[in-house]
């Protein structure tokens, strides 16, 4: 699925499909966290396999809405593993990773303080 470019400046999601991201013509095979001006790596390759450990990154984020790429489809995971983000007064999101990416960019485009947390799933059923 492509995905207009809105502001060329910005970390905008260009384009994704179940195996890949893209943004600013670099293509992501791997899940990643995202924010207006950062691209990092996310260990996680399934939500079945997201632990605290996991979210401890996220905590790390100036960002206050940060939104959760579930993967393909839509899924909450336990909330109790976002507990430190609620601590913080975080807006966590949860959807399917499609969702996140379109949301991101429409935050993004209003200039919101806004993250994802993108899971490419590779442990697909």
């Amino acid at each position: 699925m492509e995905i207009a470019l809105e502001s060329p400046d910005k970390n905008s999601i260009t384009e994704m499909d179940n195996d890949s991201i893209h943004i600013a013509g670099t293509r992501y095979e791997d899940s990643i966290i995202v924010t207006n001006n950062t691209i990092e790596s996310w260990q996680v390759s399934s939500l079945a396999t997201l632990t605290e450990s996991h979210i401890e990154p996220l905590t790390l984020l100036k960002e206050q809405i940060i939104i959760i790429g579930t993967g393909t489809h839509h899924h909450t995971p336990p909330l109790n593993l976002f507990a430190p983000l609620f601590a913080k007064n975080k807006g966590v999101e949860f959807m399917s990773t499609p969702a996140a990416c379109r949301t991101f960019n429409a935050l993004l485009s209003e200039n919101r303080s806004v993250a994802a947390a993108l899971i490419i799933d590779h442990e697909k059923g």
